[in-house]
Order: structure tokens, then C-alpha cells, then sequence
């Protein structure tokens, strides 16, 4: 009875949506309310007219005057946000004729859409095109999904998906065929190494449409995880050389997102843009370089791992990534990251994991997050501990992994000052140098270098 109520609500008759729909709007808050000044460092837009500054987007709404704005996933729009909002709480944008501005979409562009809509086709259709594009959805939850992903515009969104999932096929099926990136082989002139290339190429391609498929079915909400987790979950071993696919595509019912390089030579790319709800996100082995700019989209962010992904940090980079806070653990180990990211703003922070990164410095705010369990930062370049450690009170469950720094002569004294200046309730723990053990070969206990003689094998 509880579903039949709710199918029952989304059929109302068309005026009744435009009632609805016209109160929603002037409800919505003034576009004022979201304008921040002109500044020089929005830079240019690009061809949508949209601006990109330390990972968030921004249009222009009047000389002066912009907004900054997120992908709006029912309406295919932008919707305007303020900085700190996790939900955004403005009204959809879209450019003028002119295209030179973007306008809030008023109660006549409302109308107009809602008129257009076939009175004839009825709800039972709607809800078929769910099934068909969502096989595996329960049907109990079939009416939920129309009433709160389809209400403002049923037949609109659903040809919205429909075509957003055409689309993500094709995407697939060329970048499935595309020009694979084979390990180069010597004596390539013989016919065993040419048949071993023709291996290898075909190798990659069933790769990458084994990939493509699972994608798809991820896409449409199927579990495919043999351990039984659901939509929400994804998990790949990358098997294949090359970027990953860049897709029109928004997976957005992914909340882990976990993966693998099997090769050296496998890109991240653009992949990540199309993961904007992802709140635990593990890659390992795939080749970043610079930090994917998808992952300051993801609002709800709280595990972040890019381990050993060539990852390298700038300044700009640096501060965009200080500016996801709601992490709770962040860890970049193994990159030649070079800037010593700020993690001041992330107050829920527990575990530090930046070891063999070519960092020069200890993070800047770490007295901050009150419940760090773990500040990992062996085999790096720092000489100098720097002032904000001693800030941690030492009372703090912390352990400091500092083995195999270069750390000068001042620093090594001020830590063991700090140490022996402890309170009786001291829980704070920093490590300088390796543990002894009674087996030598035992000392390297863990992949990070903080482990106890608990540890040892």
C-alpha cells in the first residue's frame, strides 16, 4: 500500500506540478545571495562558459558578478552553491542567449517544460523505462526512485538517463577499441615477438571491454562484486596500460570507489569527474601526476588514498586539497609530492599517511585535527621539525613516524626535550630512529617503517 500511495502522488495531474513546481521556485532564494566579486584569479572560462579555480567551477551572472556552481544531476544543469554548502541551496543556472552570462532559470522556463510533457503517457510508462534502464532495482523501490529523482520532470529525466546511458556506451565501445600502449619488446623484427605483440594487444582490449562492462553494469545500478557488495561499490584491478575512459557519464550512486594498476603505465585521467558522491576512494599504481581535480568535487569525501601514483603537488593543488574537510584519513605515501600539504581545515582528521613522499617539512596544521592517531612521514627530506609539533599536547594518542629523515642536530634535542618534559599521561609517541629488535631483519615490520617489535614475524 505504501508504494501504491507514493506512485499514486507522483501522477498528479500536470497543472498540479506546475502549482508546485512555481512555489518551489519562489521559494528559492535570490541569486544575490550567491554573487562573490569579480577576481582575477577565475581566469578565463571555457567553452561552456564555465571558470575553474582551486577545483570549484564559477560563472559569470553580470559585470562583476559571479557565482560558484556544481552539476546539478536531475536537470542536467548548474545549480548555484555557496562555498561551504553540501547541499546546494541555489537556484539552476543556465547561459543567456548571448551566452556572456549565465540567468537563473525562472518559473516561465519551468512552465514551459512542464507543458510540454505527454499527458497521455502515464505513470505505468514512466516506471517500465525505470525497469528497462534499472533492471536490478527491486520494484519496491521503483516508485521511490520516480518520486524523488523524477518528480519535477519524470519524462524529461528519465529521457535525460536513457540517453546519458547510450552515450556512456558509445563512449566505452570507442575508448574499448582505441590504440592500446604495449610494453615495448626487443627484436620486435621477429615473427615470435610479433606474434607476442598481437598477444598483448588483444590482451588489452578484452581488458578494457571486461572494464567497460563492469562500468555499464555499475552504471545501472548492478552488483557485481563476487563478496556481495552493492551499487555502491566499485572495484577494479586495472590490467591494462593507457588513461582511463573520460565519460559524459555520472555514476552517482558510487560511495567507494577502490583501484588497482596491474601496469606501470596505467592513467587516471579525467575518470574521476564522473564520481561526484565517492566518500571512500582508494588508488594504487595508476599514474596521476598531477591531483585529479574530480576528487575536489566529491563533497562527502572522507578516505582519501593516491598511493604511488607519480602524484606531484603544487601550490594551487596543495591548497585545494587542504579544502576537503571532512576527511578522516588522507594518505599519499609513496608520490614524489615535493609541496607538504596544509591539514589545518580538517578537524576530523585520524590518519596522516605521507611517508616516501620528498616532503622537506611536517604538515602545517597538525595540532588541529584533536583525534590524529597516526602521522606517518618516514623517508623523507626533513632536517627541520619546525614549531607547530610541540602545539600537539602530549596527552594526544599520536605516534610520529619520523625514521630516516635527515633531522638536524636542534630538532633531535627539541623532541627529546619535549619527550622528557611529558606528563605522566604522555601518550604521545615520536619515533626518530628505528626500533631495536632482537632479530635484525625483523626491523622492517611494515611497508610504512612505524611498526613495534609486536610486529615481527
Amino acid at each position: 500500500m505504501g508504494a501504491l500511495t507514493q506512485e499514486t502522488s507522483v501522477s498528479a495531474a500536470p497543472i498540479s506540478l506546475v502549482t508546485n513546481e512555481l512555489a518551489i521556485l519562489s521559494a528559492l532564494p535570490s541569486l544575490a545571495d550567491y554573487w562573490i566579486p569579480k577576481s582575477a584569479h577565475l581566469g578565463e572560462a571555457d567553452a561552456q562558459g564555465i571558470r575553474m579555480y582551486k577545483g570549484r567551477q564559477f560563472v559569470q551572472v553580470a559585470d562583476d558578478r559571479f557565482v560558484q556552481v556544481v552539476p546539478d544531476v536531475e536537470s542536467g544543469l548548474f545549480r548555484a552553491t555557496k562555498a561551504r554548502e553540501l547541499e546546494p541551496s541555489g537556484p539552476l543556472l543556465k547561459p543567456n542567449g548571448e551566452g556572456r552570462f549565465w540567468d537563473a532559470v525562472d518559473s516561465i522556463d519551468s512552465l514551459d517544460r512542464l507543458e510540454s510533457l505527454d499527458p497521455v503517457r502515464n505513470r505505468m510508462s514512466v516506471a517500465e523505462r525505470v525497469r528497462d534502464l534499472y533492471p536490478q532495482i527491486p520494484d519496491e523501490e521503483v516508485a521511490t526512485f520516480i518520486n524523488q529523482r523524477l518528480r519535477s520532470d519524470p519524462f524529461g529525466v528519465m529521457t535525460r538517463l536513457e540517453k546519458e546511458f547510450a552515450m556512456l556506451r558509445d563512449e566505452l565501445a570507442i575508448w574499448s577499441a582505441g590504440e592500446a600502449s604495449p610494453h615495448s619488446h626487443s627484436h620486435s623484427h621477429s615473427q615470435s615477438s610479433a606474434q607476442g605483440r598481437a598477444l598483448t594487444l588483444a590482451g588489452e582490449r578484452q581488458a578494457r571491454e571486461q572494464f567497460s562492462a563492469v562500468l555499464q553494469d555499475i552504471w545501472q545500478r548492478k552488483s557485481v562484486s563476487r563478496w556481495g557488495y552493492g551499487d555502491d561499490h566499485f572495484s577494479s584491478n586495472i590490467d591494462f596500460s593507457g588513461e582511463l575512459p573520460r565519460l559524459s557519464a555520472r555514476f552517482e550512486y558510487v560511495t567507494e570507489l577502490i583501484l588497482t594498476a596491474q601496469v606501470t603505465s596505467a592513467r587516471i585521467g579525467a575518470f574521476l569527474d564522473s564520481f561526484p558522491n565517492v566518500q571512500y576512494l582508494m588508488i594504487t599504481g595508476v599514474r596521476a601526476e598531477e591531483f585529479p581535480s574530480g576528487i575536489f568535487q566529491m563533497r562527502e569525501l572522507r578516505e582519501l588514498t593516491l598511493k604511488n601514483c607519480s602524484l606531484g603537488l603544487t601550490e594551487v593543488t596543495a591548497e585545494g586539497l587542504s579544502r576537503i574537510e571532512t576527511l578522516t584519513l588522507l594518505n599519499l605515501a609513496h608520490n614524489p609530492l615535493t609541496v607538504t600539504p596544509h591539514v589545518g581545515f580538517m578537524s576530523e582528521l585520524k590518519e596522516l599517511m605521507l611517508h616516501d613522499a620528498n616532503l622537506s617539512s611536517i604538515p602545517s596544521g597538525i595540532s588541529t585535527p584533536k583525534e590524529l592517531g597516526v602521522l606517518a612521514l618516514q623517508n623523507n627530506n626533513i632536517s627541520d621539525v619546525g614549531d607547530e609539533l610541540f602545539d600537539v599536547p602530549d596527552t594526544q594518542h599520536l605516534f610520529v613516524g619520523l625514521v630516516n629523515n635527515p633531522l638536524n642536530n636542534v630538532s633531535r634535542q627539541r623532541i627529546g626535550h619535549y619527550l622528557e618534559d611529558a606528563s605522566m599521561d604522555r601518550k604521545i609517541e615520536i619515533q626518530m630512529d628505528e626500533p631495536l629488535s632482537e632479530v635484525e631483519s625483523d626491523s622492517e615490520s611494515a611497508e610504512s617503517g612505524f611498526g613495534t617489535d609486536s610486529d615481527s614475524n
